[in-house]
């Protein structure tokens, strides 16, 4: 009698199910019995009314990497179940599977046809009641999504004991996200919820939806990324319609993208103990940049926070977009959520639309938003919480912590004014510390210095403030544990400037901007004139700025250096750059002052004058009288003179206890990105296309960070590295395609970008390279530094 060699086969894929193939991987001489089973499509399928409908085919979609771990799952509880199996094969099959095909099938062999028997009928159940495959019936009259009886009989007995064996079975399945909601919602109502969530136009609505989505906050979703959108994936998409369907087609392949970097961290773990672990992310600012590190945190698995100062997005200032940065919004679900958004020709996009689908992306993926909440400060392990907020659930343990106040109270700690108190045609300026000087260090270059070293750090009780003592035992105050905190709160950000960090500026020739929005006249259809305006920028260098839009403008007595018209799918966008002599001589500005920050006051401009020069560039490009003002920031006039860029790229957070410092198994660090790292030069579009990178470039380092066990050294290098690459050359046709993206750079920056740098170190004979190892080796770039630089290398460096 020889041994059964007990081997397990499971596949999801779109190749044909070869049975014959199946059926001989579980063959074994010791095996008496072989049994197979073979789901197929018929041609007829008769409905609820009892009407016969004659099928074409069926169509499957599946998350592979989740559908082939649940499947192992159920395949070892088979062995577990059912005595004497050898071999165990389960292919499922998705895309199309035409009439007569198979779309699954299961194949058992055992020493006993019994065991093999019910073990096929078992593992089929099971199969169809827990694995995240869904199936479209393709009728010669049209076509429905299905989803399996036995899922929903799975959920709803789950439901309806949730403390008994059910529900332990359901928790076995991978259903234990549902089976502590006493109310499971409908298909149609889980449909109708995503539908209102999809369509949701602000900040506020989009939250409302989503809370219905998820459920009530007495049964919610499990914590953790994975855990979360796996069982919010598994409980929704059964109820959408196609479309909506491929929302999550597409975004499962982000979250499979990050795949091999969530096992590197669960490898290091298991190696490293708790010292590589997930780790706890709060982003302090909801705009692009601050969203998508976001969404990049959580599918490498960490857990992640979100606040935003604002209610709302209300900026519809159009953005320059990049190929590569539309690539990625689109895998990202633009598509899905913003209806008319062409993903290729003129790449414009709103700010409020790009924060609005990351917005919606982020929630799906995990991310905890907290909006309308200003982030105050941070709080040492060492302050001792309980002794002023012991209702606070964790007050006890002691971790670095953010503590976060309304948006009210925050705006008056954090000295930023209530955006209502703005002038509107100014509220584009950031707002600056006044009593912080430069101190100018060369013709063009300045220091601008921090407020404090660590002045946004509480240490202890007895070193708050009154104000602060009253904020922090207010109970509408929330803290917030984290291992890295991201600084995504734009250049006035008061937070890293009270953090040490010290920017460097520099400084221009004078530039002014200013910019103006319109929506769209009432009833303009996508084929009206008005939405056919050519977009293009206008020069004052051109020989022919006599006759263009420039020139109109210059006889009604403005003068100015270019004109930009774009155009995002609801509104109309114009940007011009000119001088304070010419907004003087066209008697917007009273007079020049001594800075330019001065002059740009509200006591000193003619508003009426500024909304009639804008309304004349509109019809300088073509755009009609009937086009209304944007409501919010209709026009708008700032300084683009300089740029800042923060001298130091990490600031490491250190306890005031060294007790508390040894027993964290962590280092805390704060990164800043977006525009608190490094201001764009307005006019070149770099915003948004460079604080993406700089963003998950900082995501980079906390992730090497947690894979690493804390190894500080490694993390750094990874992040110098990184910006190194992307001030190298900042450019488009430098970018992989939006589609390839990670955290990791070399998934982003191109080869050539790599290889550029690394000729350049040959070519100088540096005694150390300046590109990581890790990426020398994927790219094949060898370093001798004995060797002569070829004239390849003379070339590209």
């Amino acid at each position: 009698m020889s041994a059964l060699a007990q081997r397990d086969l499971v596949r999801v894929g779109e190749a044909p199910i070869d049975e014959a193939a199946l059926s001989a991987f579980v063959r074994d001489d010791g095996a008496g019995a072989v049994v197979s089973f073979l789901g197929t499509t018929r041609d007829s399928f008769v409905d609820e009314t009892g009407t016969a409908r004659r099928v074409v085919t069926l169509a499957y979609e599946a998350y592979a990497p989740m559908a082939e771990r649940q499947l192992r799952a159920i395949v070892a509880a088979a062995r577990a179940r059912f005595n004497g199996l050898a071999g165990v094969a389960v292919e499922h099959r998705v895309g199309e599977v035409p009439v007569g095909q198979a779309s699954v099938a299961v194949v058992v062999s055992a020493v006993h046809r019994a065991p093999a028997f019910e073990a096929v009928a078992w593992i089929m159940d099971e199969l169809k009641a827990t694995v995240p495959v869904w199936k479209r019936e393709v009728y010669a009259d049209g076509s429905v999504w299905k989803e399996n009886p036995e899922a929903r009989a799975r959920l709803a007995a789950a439901t309806d004991a949730a403390a008994g064996p059910a529900a332990a079975a359901a928790a076995a399945a991978g259903l234990s996200s549902l089976s502590h909601n006493p109310h499971l919602p409908t298909m149609s109502s889980d449909r109708a919820a995503f539908e209102q969530f999809v369509a949701a136009g602000d900040a506020l609505d989009t939250l409302a939806a989503f809370e219905q989505l998820a459920g009530s906050a007495a049964a919610p979703l499990p914590d953790g990324p994975e855990a979360f959108y796996t069982a919010l994936r598994a409980r929704i998409v059964p109820a959408l319609p196609f479309k909506l369907k491929s929302l999550f087609t597409t975004l499962d392949k982000v979250w499979a993208a990050n795949a091999r970097h969530r096992e590197r961290l669960a490898v290091a773990a298991a190696d490293l103990g708790p010292r590589a672990r997930p780790l706890e992310i709060v982003v302090s600012g909801g705009g692009p940049c601050g969203l998508r590190a976001a969404i990049e945190a959580a599918t490498l698995g960490h857990s992640v926070r979100l606040v935003e100062l604002r209610a709302e997005f209300s900026r519809p200032n159009v953005l320059k977009s990049w190929q590569p940065t539309v690539d990625d919004l689109v895998r990202l679900g633009a598509t899905a959520f913003l209806p008319n958004f062409k993903a290729h020709g003129n790449l414009h996009i709103a700010t409020q639309q790009m924060q609005l689908t990351l917005f919606k992306t982020a929630l799906l993926y995990g991310v905890r938003v907290h909006i309308s909440r200003g982030v105050c400060g941070i709080l040492d392990p060492a302050f001792d919480l309980a002794q002023i907020r012991p209702d606070v659930a964790d007050a006890g343990s002691r971790k670095w912590r953010v503590w976060t106040a309304t948006q009210a109270a925050a705006r008056v700690y954090l000295r930023r004014p209530d955006p209502a108190t703005l002038v509107a045609e100014l509220s584009f300026q950031p707002v600056a510390d006044k009593d912080q000087p430069l101190q100018k260090t060369s013709l063009v270059d300045f220091v601008e210095p921090p407020i404090s070293a660590d002045g946004a750090i509480l240490r202890s009780l007895d070193a708050a403030t009154d104000d602060e003592r009253a904020l922090l035992s207010d109970p509408s105050t929330e803290f917030l544990s984290f291992d890295v905190l991201l600084a995504a709160e734009g250049e006035a950000s008061r937070l890293i400037r009270r953090l040490g960090f010290e920017r460097k500026i520099t400084r221009f020739a004078e530039a002014i901007g200013i910019v103006a929005n319109f929506d769209f006249t009432p009833g303009a259809k996508g084929s009206s004139p008005e939405r056919q305006i050519e977009e293009r920028i206008y020069w004052r260098a051109a020989a022919d700025w006599r006759s263009s839009p420039i020139g109109t403008v210059a006889d009604q007595g403005l003068e100015v250096e270019n004109i930009e018209y774009m155009r995002s799918s609801t509104a109309h966008f114009i940007a011009v750059s000119t001088r304070i002599r010419d907004l003087v001589s066209a008697g917007i500005v009273a007079e020049r002052r001594e800075t330019v920050r001065d002059t740009l006051q509200a006591d000193n401009m003619n508003f009426d004058r500024l909304r009639d020069m804008g309304r004349a560039l509109a019809r300088s490009v073509g755009v009609p009288d009937s086009a209304p003002f944007a409501t919010r920031h209709g026009i708008q006039a700032f300084d683009f003179s300089s740029r800042g860029l923060c001298v130091e790229h990490v600031r490491w957070l250190t306890s005031a206890s060294a007790e508390r410092d040894a027993v964290l198994d962590m280092p805390a660090l704060v990164l800043p990105i977006g525009d608190a790292l490094q201001n764009p030069f307005w006019p070149q579009g770099l915003g948004v296309n460079r604080g993406t990178h700089n963003a998950l470039d900082a995501v980079w380092m906390a992730h090497i960070l947690a894979a690493s066990g804390g190894n500080k050294e490694l993390a750094i290098r990874e992040r110098s590295d990184a910006f190194k690459t992307m001030e190298w050359s900042f450019r488009p046709d430098r970018l992989r395609s939006g589609t390839e993206w990670s955290a990791d750079p070399i998934d982003r920056y191109s080869p050539e970008t790599y290889k550029s740098r690394h000729f350049k170190d040959v070519k100088e004979r540096l005694p150390q390279p300046t590109v990581l190892e890790r990426i020398r080796t994927a790219l094949g770039l060898i370093w001798d530094p004995n060797a002569q630089p070829s004239a390849a290398a003379s070339a590209a460096s």
